[in-house]
């Protein structure tokens, strides 16, 4: 079986890997990675956000979930993307429980997945766009690639955060043949 997760899936692969282990899996595939390797700023993740800036930023998303899912549709799928496809994704987010997304935003932002990265032991692509906005490459992408044993990491050029929707030609291509490696 092949694992795919999007954004904070990604996390929850990696937590599945790590209790339950490889014995039925062969390949994992992780579409723009959130919250993986690592997120907060700490002494020995110097390079993470800083609580006080991921404290204001859930504030906000909780306040107004559905104004943030608006003001933070165009960065997520880029300019060009129709307004149907932004309306239904809009949807789908604002049916979510709040309290239930304030606290998978909470838990993702604060678990650091280092550890648990280096023990993966099955071929791993990581697929992420270089303008994606949500989980920038340089946060979460290149170095979640960079501790997974022999991952292999695939950048979209001008690829943002919902690459489903604005490569999903190019990423279908890619799932298929990793898969079937």
């Amino acid at each position: 079986m092949t694992l795919v997760g999007h954004s904070f899936a990604s996390g929850e692969i990696v937590r599945y890997l790590s209790r339950h282990g490889t014995d039925r899996v062969a390949r994992v595939i992780m579409v723009s990675p959130a919250a993986i390797p690592f997120l907060l700023r700490t002494t020995d993740n110097p390079g993470g956000i800083d609580s006080a800036a991921i404290e204001q930023a859930r504030r906000a998303f909780l306040g107004d979930f559905p104004g943030w899912a608006e003001a933070n549709a165009e960065p997520y799928f880029g300019p060009g993307t129709s307004r149907a496809v932004i309306d239904w994704t809009i949807g789908m987010m604002t049916r979510t429980s709040l309290q239930a997304a304030g606290e998978l935003n909470r838990i993702q932002m604060s678990t650091d997945f280092r550890p648990e990265l280096a023990r993966i032991e099955v071929p791993t692509l990581i697929i992420h766009g270089d303008k994606d906005a949500s989980a920038p490459l340089e946060l979460t992408g290149r170095p979640a690639a960079a501790l997974i044993p022999g991952a292999r990491l695939e950048v979209y050029e001008g690829g943002p955060h919902g690459l489903y929707f604005t490569h999903k030609e190019r990423l279908n291509q890619d799932l298929a043949c990793f898969a079937r490696e």
